[in-house]
């Protein structure tokens, strides 16, 4: 849905406080020091996501004896081109530099056993490379890490209490960390 619009900030146009996103991290962690790190300065920031799945997790249909490239572009056209496994890219994206910054690369391997992410950030306040090995939801078809749904519940229960360090809120402006209203 985010990827369909030039600015998903646009769908929280509207009266102040209409509307929010809670930004769960699901299947990578650190949006908290990465968030804050592009708003300590992101126009000389980069950011860059490996996703490495299995083949069929990406419907790819060929018999892979080795790790393969199908893909690399920004968040919104993973978004776009892998709906149902890009929501960590999306994710990464919201908290930090946007879906048109966020490089993402999408790899299949026929010999990963569980999905992997690499998240690399660069800008004059740090250096940062954070790796993610989740085990798939078995009932996924191995799109989705059996961790995603327990970020959810995590996200929820912070709402539910009044938000927490580590919850990352989209507003109309950039992202806030660990406030479940904000301006």
């Amino acid at each position: 849905m985010f990827a369909r619009h030039d600015d998903p900030r646009d769908l929280l146009a509207g009266t102040p406080g209409a509307g929010r996103v809670l930004v769960p991290a699901g299947a990578i962690g650190g949006l908290d020091v990465l968030g804050a790190a592009a708003r300590a300065g992101a126009s000389d920031a980069t950011v860059r996501h490996y996703t490495i799945k299995r083949p069929t997790a990406l419907d790819v249909d060929e018999q892979l004896t080795e790790p393969r490239e199908v893909f690399r572009g920004s968040a919104r056209q993973a978004a776009l081109e892998f709906p149902r496994t890009s929501n960590a890219s999306v994710a990464l994206a919201l908290a930090t530099l946007g879906l048109d910054r966020t490089e993402v690369i999408v790899v299949a391997d026929p010999d990963v056993g569980r999905t992997r992410h690499v998240v690399e950030w660069e800008s004059p306040v740090g250096r940062y490379e954070l790796q993610f090995e989740n085990s798939v939801d078995p009932d996924s078809g191995g799109r989705t890490s059996a961790i995603t749904a327990w970020s959810v519940a995590d996200v929820l229960g912070a709402l539910a209490a009044g938000a927490g360090p580590g919850v990352v809120v989209l507003t109309g402006g950039r992202p806030v960390e660990g406030h479940a209203t904000s301006p």
